[in-house]
């Protein structure tokens, strides 16, 4: 399905959004290494997560 521009995906593998600021090393990998420590990548599918300090938001955007 074709919206303006872009196309929806049905399926896709998953999405991470990493939101820190300032967007550096040091923070980034503050939040991203204990979050893919505790989820594996079956948590991420038909998903978009977006990680930031203050937590975590899941969207899905597969099919239902």
């Amino acid at each position: 399905m074709e919206t303006g521009r872009y196309y929806l995906l049905k399926k896709h593998s998953g999405v991470i959004r990493i939101k820190v600021h300032p967007a550096i090393n040091e923070n980034i990998l503050s939040v991203i290494l204990p979050f893919l420590k505790i989820h594996g990548k079956d948590a991420f599918a038909d998903t978009l997560v977006i990680v930031s300090e203050h937590g975590i938001r899941r969207v899905h955007t597969g099919e239902f």
